[in-house]
C-alpha cells in the first residue's frame, strides 16, 4: 500500500486536459481487438474492456462476485446471489484474515471472468511508464441493490452481507490498482454505480449516509494505492451525494443529463478546490444519437455546458476559467456492451475525435 501517494492525493489534483478514455463494457466476443483499438486509439490512457457477451461470467455483478464469501455465480445466466449458508463463517473468516493481511492475490478477478483485464495486465510493460491506465469496479451500491440473498433480498439490507460486499469491493480495487501500476503508469479506476440513478426514488431505501460510507470504502482504498479513484454513474442523480465522496474523478453523462450537474455549483465548487476532475460523458451510447453525431457538435455541446457550469462557480472574483478544461476528462457516456461492434467502435472513435476538437479550440496541443 501506498500510503504517502494515497495522501498526497487528498489535496493534488491532476491536469488531464481532455484526455480521452472509455466506460467499461463492449459488445466483442475476444478481447484482443478491442484491446488492440483502445491501445491506439487511447494511447495515453488506454483501459481493459468487460465482455458480456463473452461469457455470463463476465457481467458486472458476476465478475465481481467470485471471491466473496457466500457467493453463488448460475454460469448459464451469470445471476449472482450470496447466502450465508453452509460453510459460510469459514469462508468468511479466511476472506477477512486476507484482507487484513493485506494479501490480495484472490481478489483479481480471473480470466474466465475478465480477458479483458488479463490481455491488458499482458501488455502493460510495452505501453511506457507515460500516461494513465484505467480500470473499473462494479459499485457497492448497485451490487448490494442488484445481488440478492437467500430470501431474494437485495443484500444491501443485510448487515453482514454489506460488509462483505463493500470490503470485498475495496480490496478487488486494490489488487486492480496494484496489478495496472505495474507498467509504471498511473492508475484512474472508476466505480460504475448505475442504480444512484435511481437515488432518492421510493425503489431505493437508502440513506445518504449509507451510500457515502459504502462508496469511501473502495475510493479510500482506491487513494491509498496511489491510484486516483473516479465514480461512474450514466443517468442523472444526486450529484452533490457523489460530490461528498472521497471520489477524485465524477464521470457522468453530460449528453443527456447536463442540466442535473448544474443544479450544485457550491458543492461543485468545493470538489474542485479539493482537486477534483470531471469526465464528461459527452459522446451519446444510444444507437440512433450516436450514428448521427459528429467530433464538432459534440464538442460544441461540450463546451456549452461547461460554460453553463462556470456561470455557477464564477461568483469568486479569482475563479480560474481554465481550471474545468484542465480537470476533464471525455469519454462515452456509458459502456457500449448492448450496442453493435460497429456502433461500440464508433463511439471509441468518436470520443477520440471530441478530445482531439477540444484540445484544438483550448490551445491544448494534440495527442
Amino acid at each position: 500500500m501506498n500510503q504517502s501517494a494515497g495522501s498526497d492525493l487528498q489535496t493534488s489534483s491532476v491536469a488531464f486536459d481532455a484526455l480521452p478514455t472509455c466506460i467499461g463494457s463492449f459488445p466483442h466476443l475476444e478481447a484482443g481487438p478491442v484491446c488492440d483499438l483502445l491501445a491506439r486509439t487511447f494511447p495515453r490512457c488506454p483501459a481493459w474492456p468487460q465482455l458480456p457477451n463473452r461469457s455470463p461470467g463476465e457481467s458486472m455483478y458476476a465478475q465481481y462476485a467470485a471471491s466473496l464469501p457466500g457467493a453463488r455465480i448460475d454460469p448459464s445466466d451469470g445471476k449472482t446471489t450470496m447466502s450465508q449458508g453452509a460453510g459460510f463463517a469459514d469462508e468468511m473468516t479466511r476472506f477477512y484474515e486476507q484482507i487484513l493481511a493485506e494479501d490480495l492475490r484472490g481478489f483479481e478477478p480471473s480470466p474466465g471472468a475478465a480477458a479483458g483485464y488479463h490481455e491488458l495486465l499482458g501488455r502493460v510493460d510495452g505501453l511506457g511508464s507515460e500516461g494513465f491506465i484505467k480500470g473499473h469496479v462494479t459499485g457497492p451500491i448497485s451490487f448490494g441493490l442488484t445481488v440478492t440473498d437467500a430470501h431474494d433480498r437485495p443484500v444491501l439490507y443485510d448487515e453482514t452481507l454489506r460488509d462483505v460486499v463493500v470490503q470485498g469491493l475495496a480490496a478487488q480495487a486494490r489488487a486492480q490498482c496494484r496489478g495496472l501500476a505495474r507498467g509504471g503508469r498511473r492508475v484512474i479506476l472508476f466505480v460504475d454505480e448505475p442504480y444512484l440513478s435511481s437515488f432518492g426514488s421510493a425503489t431505493i431505501p437508502v440513506s445518504e449516509q449509507d451510500v457515502i460510507e459504502c462508496l469511501n470504502v473502495v475510493t479510500s482504498a482506491i487513494l491509498a494505492e496511489g491510484a486516483i479513484p473516479g465514480v461512474h454513474c450514466c443517468g442523472n442523480t444526486d450529484w452533490s451525494l457523489l460530490f461528498g465522496t472521497s471520489a477524485r474523478v465524477i464521470n457522468f453523462d453530460a449528453y443527456s443529463f447536463l442540466e442535473g450537474m448544474t443544479l450544485y455549483p457550491s458543492e461543485l465548487e468545493s470538489f474542485l478546490a479539493r482537486g477534483g476532475a470531471l469526465a464528461w460523458g459527452i459522446v451519446p451510447t444510444s444507437p440512433v444519437p450516436l450514428a448521427a453525431a459528429t467530433p464538432e457538435d459534440l464538442a460544441d455541446r461540450l463546451e456549452a455546458g461547461l460554460v453553463r457550469l462556470e456561470a455557477g462557480l464564477a461568483r469568486q472574483k479569482d475563479w480560474d476559467h481554465d481550471m474545468l478544461r484542465h480537470r476533464s476528462l471525455v469519454t462515452p457516456s456509458c459502456g457500449t456492451g448492448s450496442l453493435s461492434v460497429e456502433l461500440a467502435e464508433r463511439a471509441i472513435t468518436l470520443t477520440r475525435q471530441v478530445s482531439d476538437e477540444l484540445r484544438s479550440r483550448w490551445g491544448l496541443g494534440m495527442w
